[in-house]
Order: structure tokens, then C-alpha cells, then sequence
């Protein structure tokens, strides 16, 4: 009787435990938008940036307007198509995606999405880890830096969400 317990104990906390380092690796099942991905099953926030939403428009150097929210999902696909994706839990938002850092051959997506222009560092939630790979996009008229755009949580303000 007690190892019938025991074993009942063991299932029902092997089944409350947050995913492990193995379920957070892999290719990626899906990529949502600029910021957003599901990898085996787990919705992921990508830790500390913020992409363009996908129904944003920001204007070109030429001051055309471009669906800047899709090209920011295309660029987080094109980093991760094909590739083994490795990500680390920073917790949870209030939408319950997992929130996480994630890389590519151990380089930052977040950086590396900000660093094209194609996100750009939440500081609120960040605190500046991304403002260099920002400063250098902004100086390099990379991405959305290479016009006009609303930051995207202004763009969220703006357009809520029905």
C-alpha cells in the first residue's frame, strides 16, 4: 500500500514540475510573431524585447509604409528554421506563455533580433540588457530604425486588442 502511494506521489509531482532544460530545446514547432514561439508544445515569450505586432505598418527611408510586424516574424523564422533552438525559463507573463532567453548555436534570438532592427529592447522588463545591440540597429538605420514606427508596446496602446 505505501508503494502504491509513493508511486501515486512520484506521478503526480513528475507531472506538476515546470517543463525541464530538455523540453525548452529543439526545433521550433511554430513562430508566431517577431517575439513569440512554441517549441515542443511550450508557448515561448522571448525574454526582455519586443517585436512589431503583426498587424503594425512603419514607414520606410523612403517613407513607404511596410507590414513591419510580418517582416519581424519572417526574420525570427529565418533564425530558427532548421535550427536547434535552446531556451532558459525566466518565469511566466500574464498571458501564461513561459517567458525565456532562447539562442541559436548559443547565440541570443533577443539579441540578435535587436541587433536587425527587427525588435527592439523592453527596457521594462529587460532593464537595458538589449540597449546596446538597439543603439547600434538606430545608428545603422537597420530594420525599423530605417524610418518611422511606433515603439511597439505605443502601437499596442493605440490599437487594443478586441
Amino acid at each position: 500500500m505505501r508503494s502504491g502511494a509513493a508511486l501515486f506521489l512520484g506521478t503526480a509531482l513528475a507531472l506538476a514540475t515546470p517543463a525541464s532544460a530538455e523540453d525548452l530545446a529543439g526545433p521550433v514547432d511554430k513562430v508566431h510573431d517577431g517575439d513569440t514561439l512554441t517549441l515542443n508544445g511550450t508557448h515561448i515569450r522571448l525574454w526582455g524585447i519586443d517585436a512589431p505586432e503583426l498587424a503594425q505598418q512603419c514607414l520606410d527611408a523612403a517613407g513607404s509604409l511596410y507590414a513591419c510586424g510580418i517582416k519581424s516574424k519572417m526574420a525570427l523564422e529565418a533564425l530558427t528554421a532548421g535550427q536547434p533552438v535552446a531556451c532558459t525559463d525566466r518565469g511566466h507573463d500574464r498571458y501564461r506563455r513561459t517567458v525565456a532567453s532562447c539562442t541559436v548555436h548559443g547565440i541570443d534570438l533577443g539579441s540578435m533580433l535587436v541587433q536587425a532592427g527587427q525588435a527592439v529592447d523592453y527596457p521594462k522588463y529587460s532593464e537595458g540588457h538589449y540597449r546596446p545591440e538597439q543603439q547600434h540597429a538606430a545608428a545603422a538605420h537597420l530594420g525599423v530604425w530605417a524610418g518611422w514606427f511606433d515603439l511597439p508596446w505605443e502601437w499596442r496602446h493605440k490599437h487594443p486588442a478586441p
